[in-house]
């Protein structure tokens, strides 16, 4: 539907705040969360101004006029901007027909110094709260176990709150191991809700049940994942324990019924590849907002299995164009590796986003090591939190191995990421998993599959 531009459109937010941060030549001034799913959305300076105008009650003509002025820019130029903007918005979700949300846009209007490559402090952090584990999936990337690390006590996570807070980050992902199997796991929700921050939990679902469920929205969760990966007996298998499956879609049935936002994600390997049509179609049934389907990462249990685990990308691009077609008449919205479409077929997909481990988002695991994401592997870590580092934002500023990140360039990158230039190289994560070297092309690649698999780019790791 075209723009109209005598007509208000509404911004939609629940929270922002102002960068002024180059990020691999791309200027991020602003970055905004957008409810229910809490989705994280990065602004150049003219998108935030856009946004801000319509926030004060301007229609697009409005903001058109205004902006030719100001800038002395071409009209019909401003005004292609302006509605293409409007229509990216009205398409995520962070601008609206309809005016029914008070947002913060004072949070917006505020001037920083510009300052290159990262953000002053991350967006999003995953705390792993514990490595103990009611499962043992085949896949795992954290090796979790019922002997798993206990986690830190309940102070930390308080003090670790304290500090996000005042740090200005957005969302908390709270994963493990299985979280629901600490006692405080209430406690440790509401100490970052209370900070003001999203919070967002995944389990297994095996101890959700109504009684915990209440305890958690009273708490101040609203957006909780859960894993599927198969229909039936396939998720019993690839999880490690009889019944799974129906207490998960059990779990799922309960915290819709609750008000929860609901998202599900499958991890596509040799053994479901055949099964994600069907778990999507059982989802949308059950209301599901979000499904995400991405191949293993050949970290944890993953490593050794990985002949198991491994699905080449052509497979994968089968199941993914499936359930593309299927979203189309959905309300579902998907996550899937975009990445890799792009790097496959340039013509039907937008560039990507970098990945962002150690740019915008950090990763703390149950053992309180600093690491870029939660797949990089434990001998890449940036040392222990309150140990080895006093605060996160020292952390964050001082990691050596998050400037290295930080600092690559396309030069910098192996064959064939060096020449192939539709993104920094994928993940790095599952680089140095398989090969040992940061600069190593991303194995899960159409292009390294192309050129060798596995053994592209150098030899496996031990």
């Amino acid at each position: 539907m075209p723009i109209e531009l005598s007509k208000r459109y509404y911004p939609f937010f629940s929270n922002a705040r102002t960068e002024n941060t180059y990020i691999r030549g791309r200027l991020v001034k602003s970055i905004i969360l957008v409810p229910p799913l809490d989705k994280v959305v990065f602004l150049n300076e003219t998108a935030t101004e856009i946004l801000v105008l319509l926030g004060k009650g301007l229609t697009p003509l409005e903001i058109v006029e205004e902006l030719s002025h100001l800038y002395g820019a071409d009209r019909g130029e401003v005004e292609r901007d302006v509605t293409s903007f409007i229509e990216s918005g009205l398409r995520e979700g962070f601008i609206r027909e309809e005016g029914s949300r008070r947002v913060p846009l004072d949070k917006l209007e505020n001037s920083m110094q510009l300052t290159q490559g990262y953000l002053k402090f991350p967006v999003d952090v995953d705390v792993e709260v514990t490595r103990r584990c009611n499962m043992r999936c085949v896949h795992c990337y954290s090796n979790a176990m019922p002997s798993g690390e206990q986690g830190p006590p309940l102070e930390f996570f308080e003090t670790l709150a304290d500090e996000l807070g005042e740090g200005s980050a957005m969302r908390v992902l709270l994963g493990g191991g299985e979280p629901l199997l600490r006692d405080d796991i209430v406690e440790i929700v509401e100490a970052f809700t209370s900070r003001g921050l999203a919070v967002h939990m995944s389990t297994n679902g095996l101890l959700f049940d109504e009684e915990i469920a209440e305890e958690l929205y009273r708490a101040g969760l609203r957006v909780i994942q859960f894993s599927l990966d198969g229909i039936g007996e396939i998720h019993d298998t690839l999880r490690g324990f009889p019944g799974a499956f129906d207490r998960v879609v059990g779990a799922i049935k309960t915290a819709k019924s609750l008000g929860f936002t609901v998202l599900v994600k499958s991890v596509v390997m040799r053994a479901n590849v055949h099964e994600i049509s069907k778990v999507y179609e059982l989802i949308s049934k059950l209301g599901v907002d979000f499904y995400s389907f991405n191949r293993a990462v050949p970290a944890g249990r993953a490593r050794p299995n990985w002949s198991k685990v491994y699905v080449l990308y052509s497979e994968y691009e089968k199941v993914l164009g499936s359930v593309k077609e299927a979203l189309g008449g959905s309300r579902m919205e998907a996550g899937f590796e975009e990445r890799l479409l792009h790097v496959a077929k340039p013509s039907v997909a937008e560039p990507p986003s970098t990945c962002n481990a150690g740019i915008s988002y950090i990763s703390i695991d149950a053992n309180l090591r600093v690491r870029p994401c939660s797949y990089f592997p434990e001998r890449f870590t940036c040392g222990g939190l309150y140990r080895d580092w006093e605060s996160l934002k020292e952390a964050w500023n001082g990691c050596g191995l998050l400037r290295e990140l930080r600092g690559l360039s396309f030069e910098k990158l192996e064959e064939p990421c060096r020449s192939c230039r539709r993104c920094y190289g994928g993940c790095r994560a599952a680089a140095l998993l398989l090969y040992n070297r940061v600069t190593a092309p991303d194995p899960l690649c159409p292009l390294v599959e192309r050129l060798g698999g596995l053994n592209a780019g150098g030899r496996e790791s031990n």
